[in-house]
């Protein structure tokens, strides 16, 4: 029989349109800062939603001094991004592979919902030329840079890490999917350690023509600040981000052997499948609802030991609105009593990466019992009428806390974490 050890979460490295870095972004979550600008990096002429969350420019020149020029060549954007927030959340933990570690016993999982999308549609896009043309005159190595496990290769090869290496794809709740799998293999004996996390790099046009025909983004062009606005009334579809949120993740015995700080404990979680729709979530939130009960059951915490939700909040109509109901189903009447909040109010929609980052921000909140809040919420909606600590962070005791992931294709997600 497989005793089930505890893990904590020892590192954290987040980069996201808000800032690169761990403290630049809770710094700014907590300020209530919002990284949702007009698309630079491209033309966005003819797209009928203009804004998104890019990464802030500091990311490439903190990229190449910290990685080999063989290294950026043979990388793309998402796994650049996947391979400094790996960086920064190893020293965040003070962990060093290259002479402390078994490194047969450390594990990579990552999250990503589009891989290499940017990178191929500049591909196929250079200079206009047709798409034949293009392939005619694609560098050889676009198919290493494009592949979905691109991210998770790449980590590997870097940081000479043995152990597995999976990659998931489950859309919006990837990054939570790899999270808490890689949680699953520490629990039950299989690693010690494991780097888990998301990534995605979605700002491009054809992810904005592609989610704007579905209608699920935001036309708010004039006001990109606020345009992001979980759980308000005026809410008109979420904004794409570009981002990546690592964790280090070890056992107990890991962490009691180096005498690592600990952020949280990871609890339990729950995976289930909607069922029902592509991209709607079943009416009044009902297999939302059986995903957070089934995730307090693997944690063993009753409801009513919940002091904060990191919602997945994404700005739609019906996702917020059956979320809300979702959480009432679950908690009765203490859900008036938990403090829930949104951080894509502030970055938007990081698809892939959203559900890892998320959860890597909820082990903030429970290590510094602050709540970040949700921006924005200016007007309020009678479907949504639960406590989404508006426009202002807020001090708060959080022993216990979940974070929801909810992805197209039905994919549910949601993670209990707690003080260590």
């Amino acid at each position: 029989m497989t005793v089930e050890r505890d893990v904590y979460v020892t590192g954290i490295g987040l980069i996201t349109c808000l800032g690169v870095g761990t403290a630049e972004n809770w710094k700014k979550l907590c300020a209530g800062v919002s990284g949702i600008r007009l698309v630079q990096r491209f033309d966005t002429t003819g797209c009928p939603t203009r804004i998104g969350g890019e990464i802030p420019e500091e990311f490439s020149a903190l990229f190449a001094e910290r990685f080999p020029k063989r290294t950026q060549k043979h990388t793309a954007p998402f796994s650049q991004l996947s391979l400094l927030a790996t960086a920064l959340a190893l020293e965040d933990a003070g962990l060093r592979l290259e002479a402390e570690e078994d490194r047969s016993s450390i594990g990579i999982c990552v999250g990503t919902g589009a891989g290499g999308i940017s990178y191929w549609e500049g591909v196929l896009g250079a200079k206009g030329k047709p798409y034949r043309e293009a392939l005619d005159t694609a560098e050889s190595l676009a198919v290493i840079k494009y592949m979905a496990n691109a991210p998770a290769a790449s980590l590997s090869l870097h940081y000479g890490v043995e152990g597995p290496s999976l990659t998931v794809s489950s859309s919006c709740s990837s990054g939570a999917h790899a999270v808490c799998y890689a949680h699953d293999l520490i629990r039950m004996g299989r690693v010690d350690v494991m780097i888990a996390g998301g990534v995605d790099a979605l700002v491009s046009q054809a992810a904005l023509l592609s989610f704007g025909r579905l209608q699920a983004l935001s036309e708010r062009n004039g006001d990109p600040a606020r345009a992001s606005r979980p759980f308000d009334k005026e809410r008109d579809g979420f904004v794409l981000g570009d981002g990546a949120g690592f964790m280090i993740l070890e056992s107990a015995e890991h962490c009691r052997r180096r005498d690592a700080r600990r952020y949280a404990r990871i609890r339990g979680y729950a995976a289930t499948s909607e069922s029902s729709h592509m991209v709607h979530p079943s009416p009044n939130g009902t297999k939302m609802a059986d995903t957070m009960r089934r995730a307090l059951a693997d944690a063993r915490i009753a409801a009513d030991e919940v002091d904060y939700i990191s919602a997945h909040g994404t700005s739609t109509v019906l996702n917020d609105k059956y979320e809300t109901s979702a959480v009432k189903q679950v908690f009765g009447p203490h859900a008036s009593q938990i403090s829930i909040s949104s951080q894509k109010s502030m970055m938007g929609h990081t698809v892939g990466a959203a559900g890892a980052i998320e959860a890597a921000v909820t082990a903030l909140t429970v290590a510094n019992d602050l709540v970040s809040p949700t921006i924005n919420y200016e007007t309020p909606d009678p479907d949504c009428d639960l406590d989404y600590t508006p426009n202002a962070a807020r001090p708060r005791t959080v022993r216990v806390a979940m974070s929801n992931s909810f992805g197209f294709g039905g994919h549910n997600f949601s993670v209990v974490l707690s003080k260590p």
